[in-house]
């Protein structure tokens, strides 16, 4: 699993390269703790985020009571791809250029309060 201080993006865009390697086709919507949804807005450019959610539904969800680790991308005939129970999706899938988006840029200022 990523540790650096983009871990939790680095784990959302793989969950979304794994469900494509799997299903052969893109999730429409992804379930997110609430926080990893507000660190998107946050470390995302208004742009690119708005290009992102015209991809992919991000669906809070904080029903995982033992980790903030989250992440299950779907789409609409209820196929899923669990990052934690399926693992990183390859690396060759383009999923930032799929969502038309760059990798943020978390900054030398970003981090818990």
């Amino acid at each position: 699993m990523p540790n650096g201080i983009d871990r939790n993006f680095a784990r959302y865009i793989s969950c979304i390269k794994g469900f494509k390697a799997k299903f052969n086709h893109w999730p429409t919507k992804i379930r997110l703790e609430p926080s990893m949804i507000e660190e998107l807005k946050e470390v995302m450019t208004n742009e690119d985020y708005r290009k992102m959610n015209q991809r992919i539904t991000l669906i809070p969800d904080d029903s995982n009571l033992w980790s903030d680790d989250l992440y299950i991308a779907e789409d609409n005939e209820h196929n899923t791809y669990d990052l934690m129970q399926h693992g990183h999706g390859p690396i060759e899938i383009d999923a930032l250029n799929w969502l038309g988006i760059e990798w943020p840029d978390y900054g030398p200022d970003y981090g818990p309060d």
